[in-house]
């Protein structure tokens, strides 16, 4: 135990020596927070504009204006859906990849006095190398948290009548949250490999 103790202790103080040596590492989340806030921003309003885009129908007997939104409409709140979920995803996981290709190249660079801009440099290599990867890794992350929202919605229709079929909703949302852990946790070790 005492060991794995002091493998803890080290790798704690060259964590505190990268982040001292790169200060500008503890403002990318802050720049990855104000990117998704600016996503949802503009999500909402999308949302908005997909959900107020309704067909009036009158009805001839009472002259009611009733307002019902189209099939293509449903199904476009689904895929806006999706969208939030692939961006929001890949705001994160560009996050990954920057700060680990940032920390990887001040912790394999000898003299440490020759290291100019490791967060600009890693940044670079993102857009320019990696930009497929992280996209392809949120993609994934993406279709699942869309098929879990689904069962989401399915079993919240189900409510009302309790059946085995809810239950089995139940479980395949469990296991879909199960595997969504698994391939988020795989996609920030595969990205920081990257």
């Amino acid at each position: 135990m005492r060991k794995r103790i002091e493998l803890v202790s080290a790798l704690f103080k060259e964590a505190g020596r990268a982040v001292g040596a790169m200060p500008l590492l503890l403002l990318q989340p802050l720049l990855t927070f104000i990117t998704l806030a600016a996503i949802v921003v503009s999500w909402f309003v999308g949302y908005l504009y997909i959900h107020t885009a309704k067909d009036a129908t009158i009805d001839p007997e009472t002259d009611y204006v009733t307002f019902h939104l189209s099939t293509f409409f449903q199904l476009m709140k689904w895929y806006h859906l999706f969208a939030l979920f692939w961006f929001t995803q890949f705001v994160i996981s560009c996050q990954h990849v920057v700060i680990a290709g940032a920390v990887a190249t001040w912790f394999f660079t000898r003299n440490k006095k020759k290291l100019k801009t490791p967060i600009a440099t890693s940044f670079y290599n993102l857009v320019r190398y990696h930009l497929g990867s992280v996209a392809l890794g949120s993609f994934l992350v993406a279709i699942l948290k869309l098929i879990r929202a689904i069962f989401k919605k399915i079993e919240r229709q189900m409510k009302e009548h309790p059946t085995w079929c809810t239950t089995f909703i139940q479980c395949c949302s469990c296991c879909l949250w199960c595997f969504e852990k698994f391939l988020v946790f795989l996609n920030r070790n595969a990205f920081i490999e990257v």
